[in-house]
């Protein structure tokens, strides 16, 4: 397959095109073609590669964003179906070299293969030709997305889209407390992954406290240590995605694994939505 469009459109030219069809080529081609190498690999280095320069893109253009909403930004920016979408800008569901079975069955189509591609085609540019063009090619492809960015504090989209990707689990909440006067009372929430408590939060509102809760489990899954080495080693700052490779990898024992890697909140900083002050709280 000629690859010389592609290339145009990246304005890259490969010094190695091998890695550049390593990087297209789908595990279901390597399985019918003795000696081809599938993308899964390079798809890993691209996967951590994409949500550092993503995070580095984030922190020097959103001055003003905290933890909290820039861990959820990127959240939005590198999940399977952003990354499809950007697939599909360049077309590269073209060049992907797809087994028979797969290229019948719709595969270039297919948002999975187009962001597993997607990451591996950028590990093919770091490799043959290093970060900064690595990194040219995704604020090329992301700068209007992060210049102009949704901050809507959606904290609760954006700590679900962690967890998924973490631990394939959805955080529930529950109000623990409630006080002040009936006309203006204060609600204390908690969010919880698989029984352990990852935030906490007030509000005027139980909807208030719920997303002060989530935006607290943001930034203290984002300031882990642990959180973010065990992210790194799996390929991914911010989690290891496993929306496009589900098949790929057993479930993990996540109660096992939070237990290991939670964060203590024997003095959490508890923001209240709806008002302009923040206070320590023991919790009890």
């Amino acid at each position: 397959m000629d690859y010389t469009d592609l290339e145009k459109k990246l304005n890259i030219q490969f010094k190695d095109p091998a890695l550049l069809r390593q990087a297209l080529t789908h595990s279901s081609f390597a399985n019918e073609n003795a000696g081809a190498e599938d993308n899964e690999r390079l798809e890993f280095l691209g996967d951590a590669i994409l949500s550092f320069i993503i995070s580095e893109m984030l922190y020097k253009n959103l001055h003003q964003s905290n933890e909290g909403e820039l861990t959820s930004l990127r959240a939005r920016l590198v999940r399977g179906e952003s990354l499809a979408r950007i697939a599909r800008e360049i077309d590269l569901g073209n060049y992907l070299l797809l087994g028979k079975g797969e290229e019948a069955s719709g595969g270039r189509e297919k948002a999975s293969n187009l962001a597993a591609g997607f990451e591996a085609l950028i590990a093919s540019i770091y490799l043959d030709s290093g970060l900064d063009s690595a990194r040219r090619m995704i604020k090329r492809l992301f700068g209007k997305e992060i210049g102009n960015p949704d901050i809507s504090g959606d904290y609760k989209s954006g700590l679900q889209e962690i967890t998924l990707a973490r631990w394939q689990e959805v955080p529930t909440y529950r109000i623990v407390s409630s006080s002040g006067p009936e006309h203006r009372p204060v609600f204390k929430a908690e969010v919880l992954v698989h029984g352990n408590v990852l935030g906490q939060g007030e509000g005027t509102s139980k909807k208030a406290a719920e997303m002060a809760a989530a935006r607290d489990a943001s930034s203290r899954l984002y300031n882990s240590e642990t959180y973010l080495l065990n992210s790194l080693e799996e390929g991914v700052m911010g989690g290891k995605d496993y929306r496009h490779r589900e098949s790929r990898k057993p479930k993990k024992d996540v109660k096992k694994e939070l237990a290991a890697e939670i964060i203590p909140l024997e003095k959490p900083e508890v923001e209240v939505i709806g008002k302009r002050k923040k206070k320590q709280e023991e919790v009890e």
